[in-house]
């Protein structure tokens, strides 16, 4: 009885940690990735008028 609810407590503790730490790493992508198309666009913008996202 003891141990499997450890266990469980254990697991629940895991399993918050890893959305936690998903969801922060789906942010930092999203974030990343919005702070490369910033720095890209520029000079492609003046060079061909044409944005990255079309």
């Amino acid at each position: 009885m003891g141990s499997s609810f450890f266990g469980q407590n254990i697991l629940k503790t895991v399993t918050k940690n890893v959305k936690t730490w998903y969801n922060f790493m789906e942010q930092f992508i999203l974030y990343s990735k919005e702070m490369n198309d910033e720095k890209r666009s520029e000079p492609a913008d003046l060079a061909d008028g044409v944005p990255d996202c079309l």
